[in-house]
């Protein structure tokens, strides 16, 4: 048996089938399937059932541009690496820290729907009933592990997106650290903490929801300007899967996305802005200890700020259906924006984003040095985690 102590610390990645199977079974099923579906249908009634089909056919365009992005370029980090590609340290920056932040809130999310159907009545009044007594704990137990379960991965996960962000300089290099089990203590702790932080601006699982929501949204925003600016910096690589229509998906995939952001609630998009303020001045206190850190590529990743800013301003001034702030800064706002007109002002506003993105992207010689590094990058970090051979 080879002393820990003489290996130098690395992270495991040895999964077996079972445990793949449960960990993408756990990062599908947590409490959404109860909670979710019941706030839905006490908005919507049954008619609930054609938000999930609407959903389904908004949203499909994203998982497309994915699918190609993944299959052509298939490195480890791809949400931050796609768009760093194409963009440089800014836009990586942005799309890695909005991935993080959809996965640090997942873990807390969980906690309250835990603690929710402990405290239920519905239990109370099972546990009291002889012949009710096996299905509540057969239904108590589901309830306890499949939220508990779900935030234990997302937990793991986002410990594992902070250490790629920290080896990309992202991050201060302490979130890189592990011990010599191969654990990344430090990203775990500050996972963790900053999760239970979250419950100060949150509260509640709704709350959450959204806050996760639009994170995830503008995460996925990045997948359709990387799909159209890899196949016009990097056209000549091969591409096993090509999205059919990416000229008319794409664009109509980032105007989904920023109507997501924008109905998931202005407090949400607010809030999420500050989390973005924060994290980047971990960025530039890492940047400061770091002087042979690249440049920032500000032209390139430039599309970022206008698309985080507009629509935090597009969010305050909503309707009240968005929570549309009634003033700002002890100023009054006296026009919101009419629904309809809202949605229309959006999808313009993302149309001139998009193209702008396209516009600005990195030219073909940066973009095939981006990719090599971003090889070189996965195929060392792949060494450092054991699993591949020295090339």
């Amino acid at each position: 048996m080879t002393d820990l102590s003489e290996v130098p610390p690395r992270l495991k990645r040895d999964v077996g089938l079972l445990p793949l199977f449960m960990l993408s079974a756990g990062s599908v099923i947590g409490s959404g399937w109860l909670l979710g579906t019941l706030n839905a249908s006490e908005d919507a009634g049954p008619a609930a059932i054609i938000s999930w089909i609407i959903g389904a056919i908004l949203l499909i365009g994203i998982a497309l541009t994915y699918a190609e992005l993944g299959s052509t370029y298939p490195i480890s980090g791809g949400t931050a690496r796609f768009t760093w590609i194409h963009t440089g340290t800014l836009g990586g920056f942005f799309a890695g820290t909005y991935s993080y932040l959809q996965a640090v809130a997942v873990a807390p999310m969980e906690v309250e729907p835990s603690l929710g159907y402990l405290n239920a009545k519905w239990w109370h009044g099972l546990v009291n009933n002889t012949t009710g007594l096996l299905t509540g704990t057969v239904l108590i137990i589901d309830a306890l592990i499949s939220p508990g379960g779900t935030g234990l991965v997302y937990l793991a996960s986002t410990s594992r997106l902070s250490y790629s962000l920290a080896r990309v300089r992202f991050l201060p290099p302490v979130f890189a650290s592990i011990d010599r089990r191969g654990v990344p203590w430090f990203s775990i702790i500050f996972g963790g903490v900053f999760g239970c932080f979250l419950f100060l601006p949150f509260g509640s699982w709704a709350k959450l929801v959204g806050a996760i929501t639009a994170a995830s949204s503008f995460m996925y925003s990045f997948a359709p300007v990387a799909a159209v600016s890899l196949r016009k910096s990097d056209p000549d690589r091969l591409r096993p899967y090509r999205v059919p229509g990416l000229a008319i998906i794409a664009p109509f995939s980032f105007i989904v996305s920023g109507l997501i952001i924008y109905w998931s609630g202005t407090g949400n998009v607010v809030k999420l802005d500050l989390a973005v303020i924060f994290f980047l001045i971990l960025y530039f206190i890492a940047r400061r200890f770091d002087p042979t850190q690249a440049p920032i590529d500000f032209k390139a990743g430039a599309f970022c700020i206008p698309w985080i800013v507009g629509l935090t301003i597009f969010s305050i001034f909503g309707g009240s259906y968005v929570g549309g702030y009634p003033s700002v800064f002890r100023v009054k706002i006296s026009h919101h924006l009419p629904f309809w007109w809202d949605i229309g002002s959006i999808a313009v506003f993302s149309l001139i984003i998009f193209y702008y993105a396209i516009n600005s992207r990195l030219g073909p010689e940066r973009v095939n040095t981006n990719v090599l590094v971003a090889v070189a990058d996965a195929h060392q970090e792949d060494l450092d985690l054991g699993i591949a051979e020295p090339a």
